[in-house]
């Protein structure tokens, strides 16, 4: 198992150095760090990607470690700015891909714009636009009253409030209105937006900023008066942006009800879109209370009985003013997968391969993260450094047994992609199986398989997991013969799910393999780091991966599609399609038996603040069994935002039911 470097050693030549000798003298340098990592730690690395594109002609073995390292080390360098989305440093992963494709001797693989059969591959770009997730570069809200003494002290961003991350950049400043819980629900004749007893029209509360409980009306038991249980769709936040700002609403402020008081019910993120129609702000509900003034708490109590009865109608707050400033981030970024091929030869060279690995990641951790509010560069050095570069040593390897004497006559197009947009829900992946006619020439029929490296730079314990063992019947005995001699523990695992990239392969019936070593604490994380990887672990499984994947490349081997892959269960994915809600875990795709095992859990989620820990084992969500990862994203897709139920789990043998929110 690779060992986590002291931090007091940083990425200095004598740290790692003394590192590794230690570690030889009594165990070969187990962490899998050669010499070669510790001289490219000691030096900043340049941005330009021509400068660390590699000559593999002065190398004998192109899956060396040595090389898989120094790939790594660019790609997770300060320099590349996390590759995420919006940034420059995505921008230069592109490039750096691109010129080691041409340098490697693969074709372009994409077909030149235009219409007809005549087209000529001539470019390595796919173009793909990802959002750019919102998040919020600066922000200040300010109360002010007219009456004696001014609310003291003024909330605390962070602290006592959050603006949510997709909020418009603004400059508000307002009088305050109540509207209860911000709903319209015709069906059950409930109304916030009423004066005087009858509904107000589109625009009225034009320069003022409306304040509205979380969730809806509550019955005794402190559930939904308009379901019995569950939160309806009324709930919903982005509902209720919406809502306030056809109503002229300059801002939105969010406040939880006096009724929850006690309870984990979390920050509110974002309304769930791009962009929300107005400034959306989560105020705590004990610093409004004292805003309000000594009668706060009774006046919120009394609004809440008031607004769950259905009798609360618009409430002016006459005495206070909010001035709103702030300044977000977000909109679409033009970003490209970047792919090349290796044309095949003879009766075989009509049918591909797919080879792929998505080089994108999180950037400064604005979405995705596992410490949500960080501001620090995330590296993504497993996650996907190291699939990244495997995709590239594997293109040298085939490249150089094609050039061979004794190569094989007949043999498969073998296509190497970098996907982008995979952090954001596989958009790249999807974008390419979508568009196989348009811009590559090809049916899907053409394509026998898929491989997908997503983080394969921390093999522990020799073990090497491959999902979605069960899209082809041929997989298994495939999976024996490369595993022959193999100084690794290869785990197959007939789980199709996971959310990367082979996912929108399956889902259009193509087989393939899911190459993963696994979730570390590092995950998602900005210590996701160079110097985290076992580099010779890497090593080992390219060349399995190598193995597994000649005799299907010069057809000694077939790989059949599995009956009805491509529907149902398998179809799913871990983000879907952007339905549904969020759990905030990662599962242990090692873990076998029903249920779905958790691997690791996100702060701020709906599992962190149901008390969910890895090691548990989810079996139900409500009344729902959770029978695997397929029935679990079916059972979210159909979570409406803002839902309260119970989760289910198995921990140490003990079956446990928790609260949860979505």
């Amino acid at each position: 198992m690779p060992k986590r470097i002291s931090t007091w050693l940083g990425r200095t030549w004598v740290g790692l150095a003394v590192l590794c000798l230690v570690a030889t003298l009594s165990a070969g340098c187990a962490s899998g760090l050669s010499a070669t990592n510790s001289v490219l730690a000691a030096k900043a690395p340049a941005a330009d990607p021509a400068d660390h594109v590699i000559d593999f002609s002065r190398h004998d073995q192109p899956l060396d470690a040595a090389i898989f390292g120094r790939i790594v080390e660019y790609l997770a360098s300060e320099e590349l700015e996390g590759r995420g989305p919006g940034t420059h440093g995505l921008d230069l992963a592109r490039e750096f891909l691109k010129l080691q494709f041409q340098a490697i001797g693969l074709a372009p693989a994409f077909l030149a714009d235009g219409a007809g059969s005549d087209r000529a591959r001539t470019s390595w770009l796919q173009p793909v636009t990802v959002p750019i997730p919102g998040h919020v570069e600066e922000a200040s809200i300010r109360f002010e009253s007219t009456a004696e003494g001014a609310p003291e002290p003024q909330p605390e961003a962070d602290r006592h409030y959050r603006v949510l991350s997709d909020s418009p950049t603004a400059e508000v400043r307002g009088r305050l209105i109540f509207g209860g819980y911000g709903i319209v629900n015709e069906e059950d004749r409930y109304d916030s937006f009423r004066r005087h007893g009858k509904a107000i029209e589109d625009g009225t509360l034009e320069g003022q900023i409306l304040v509205i409980f979380r969730y809806e009306p509550m019955n005794e038991q402190g559930r939904s008066r308009f379901t019995g249980g569950n939160w309806s769709s009324h709930a919903v936040i982005r509902r209720k942006a919406e809502l306030a700002a056809r109503f002229g609403a300059e801002a939105l402020v969010i406040v939880d009800p006096p009724s929850r008081r006690g309870q984990r019910d979390g920050w509110l993120r974002s309304t769930g879109r791009s962009v929300a129609p107005l400034p959306v702000i989560h105020l705590q509900r004990d610093r409004f209370e004292a805003i309000l003034g000594e009668r706060g708490a009774a006046m919120l109590e009394q609004w809440q009985k008031a607004a769950d009865d259905g009798e609360l109608e618009l409430t002016d707050i006459d005495h206070l003013m909010l001035d709103l400033r702030v300044r977000t981030r977000g909109g679409t970024h033009d970003t490209h997968n970047v792919a090349g091929i290796l044309p095949g030869a003879g009766e075989l060279a009509d049918e591909w391969i797919v080879i792929g690995g998505h080089y994108d990641h999180l950037g400064y951790g604005h979405f995705g993260s596992r410490r949500p509010g960080s501001n620090r560069i995330h590296p993504g050095a497993d996650d996907n450094a190291s699939g990244t570069a495997g995709v590239v040593q594997l293109a040298a390897h085939f490249t150089r047994l094609a050039a061979r004497d004794d190569a094989p006559a007949s043999r498969r197009t073998l296509m190497f992609v970098g996907f982008t947009g995979e952090e954001l829900g596989l958009i790249g992946s999807f974008r390419m199986v979508q568009r196989l006619e348009q811009e590559l020439g090809l049916n899907r029929e053409q394509i026998v398989c898929m491989f997908n490296f997503d983080m394969i730079g921390r093999v522990r314990d020799r073990r090497l997991l491959l999902l979605a063992g069960d899209s082809s019947p041929d997989w298994s005995a495939i999976i024996q013969r490369a595993s022959a001699g193999s100084p690794l523990e290869v785990r197959p695992s007939g789980r199709g799910l996971g959310g990367s990239d082979h996912m929108p392969f399956l889902r259009a019936g193509i087989p393939a393999l899911f190459f993963h070593t696994g979730l570390t604490p590092e995950y998602h994380t900005p210590d996701d780091t160079a110097d985290t990887l076992n580099n010779a672990g890497a090593a080992q499984v390219l060349e399995f991966a190598a193995k597994l994947i000649e005799p299907i490349w010069n057809g000694r081997d077939s790989v059949r599609p599995a009956p009805n892959l491509g529907r149902g269960a398998a179809a799913g994915g871990v983000r879907g399609d952007g339905r549904g809600v969020r759990l905030g875990i990662m599962p242990d795709y090692a873990a076998e038996g029903a249920g779905v095992a958790i691997g690791s859990v996100s702060e701020g989620t709906p599992a962190h603040r149901a008390g969910l820990r890895a090691g548990d084992r989810v079996t139900h969500i409500g009344d729902d069994e959770v029978s695997d990862l397929g029935a679990l994203v079916a059972i979210l897709a159909n979570i409406e935002p803002g839902t309260r139920t119970t989760i289910t789990i198995n921990r140490a043998d003990e079956v446990i039911q928790l609260d949860i929110a979505f």
